[in-house]
């Protein structure tokens, strides 16, 4: 047997799930078997790997070893016999759509150590099921990214002003509390001035920092964001993020919680209800499409 995979993807978490999810779909195409990659702390900032980290640092190896076998791929987890192009695995992975995807996100379970934190700190955050989620995309690269590449994008508002978005989220928040998700420490404006905008509208915020003290470094940060974010009833983001689309369709695999996702990218006062699990990157089709 043959095994293909890479070093590792230079992008954010999300990203590498979907190259390793274009990875098993490569390998089972060309009847190969898979190379575990190892995952990289990114820093959008910076933008650059700061460590590579094992897998397992991140995710369960028995789950994603429960995956392979149910679809038919032998798994390695230090030889690799060809190197792929992880950009082109990315691209791969983003072109496996429906049930395919939903079966590898429902076996891309947390590791023992996000799995304890979020045991401890879940009770915290939804002491009633009834905090919002809402995917604070305000950090200095988003900053730099959304008025280049989306702002000229008709019938979508893909601003970056936290008054927008927190205003739109306070409208279908279930109660007045919200679990920010974000990079905190990359966020512009500071949560000093974000929270005093929140409470000014009378919201309650909470954020990781408040509940998880450990230095988790950026990948296990942002697992454990996304973690929170799927036990959530309600979320709030944006259709033109990787976490915010590989989200929907994880909670499509997994149905966790009872589930509304909306997107503050949408044009007008008031979010717009997504409807199509994750699998489209456009406000019109995310709103429009009939769940798969």
């Amino acid at each position: 047997m043959e095994f293909i995979g890479f070093k590792e993807l230079n992008a954010g978490l999300n990203n590498q799930k979907f190259a390793i999810l274009g990875l098993f779909a490569t390998a089972k195409s060309l009847g190969k078997g898979v190379s575990i990659p190892g995952l990289v702390d990114f820093s959008p900032e910076q933008k650059r790997s700061v460590k590579s980290i094992p897998f397992g640092d991140v995710f369960s190896c028995e789950h994603i070893s429960e995956y392979a076998a149910q679809v038919g791929v032998e798994i390695q987890w230090d030889r690799i016999d060809t190197y792929v192009d992880p950009a082109e695995m990315f691209k791969a992975g983003n072109l496996v759509e429906g049930r395919e995807r939903f079966v590898f996100l429902a076996h891309l379970r947390p590791s023992l150590e996000i799995g304890n934190i979020l045991a401890s700190i879940l009770p915290v955050i939804y002491p009633d099921k009834h905090t919002s989620v809402v995917q604070l995309r305000i950090e200095k690269d988003w900053h730099a990214y959304a008025p280049r590449r989306l702002a000229e994008i008709k019938n979508e508002d893909n601003s970056v002003d936290y008054k927008r978005i927190i205003g739109k989220a306070a409208q279908i928040s279930q109660s007045d509390r919200v679990f920010f998700t974000c990079d905190e420490q990359s966020i512009e404006p500071g949560r000093d001035v974000v929270d005093a905008y929140a409470q000014s509208i009378g919201l309650k915020t909470m954020w990781k920092s408040d509940v998880c003290t450990a230095d988790l470094g950026y990948a296990r940060n942002t697992e454990l964001d996304f973690q929170v974010a799927l036990h959530a009833d309600v979320f709030i983001g944006t259709c033109r993020s990787t976490f915010a689309n590989v989200l929907a369709s994880a909670k499509a695999a997994t149905a966790i919680a009872p589930w509304r996702h909306y997107l503050f990218n949408g044009v007008g006062d008031a979010p717009a209800l997504r409807t199509d699990n994750g699998l489209l990157v456009n406000v019109g089709g995310a709103t429009r499409t009939t769940p798969v």
